[in-house]
């Protein structure tokens, strides 16, 4: 996928894949503090969780391996 980026149509058009990029940013927050909600994570680590992943692709998985190994998911001690 990084390899097929289009640099010039980028360039180009540049405010509209930011908006486009922050607004997939928001929609896969918003969508992964709902899934905080109803997985028995603990409130005050909802936020963190949600916009630690959502910005994420691959390394996403990266972070729920390391706090789930690390006892720091889920409200887990």
């Amino acid at each position: 996928m990084g390899a097929s980026i289009d640099f010039s149509y980028v360039a180009s058009h540049a405010w509209l894949v930011m908006l486009q990029v922050a607004g997939l940013i928001v929609i896969k927050a918003a969508a992964l503090w709902l899934l905080s909600l109803t997985s028995g994570i603990a409130a005050d680590q909802q936020s963190l969780f949600a916009l630690s992943l959502a910005q994420g692709g691959e390394f996403a998985f990266v972070l729920v391996s390391f706090c789930t190994q690390a006892g720091v998911c889920w409200g887990r001690a």
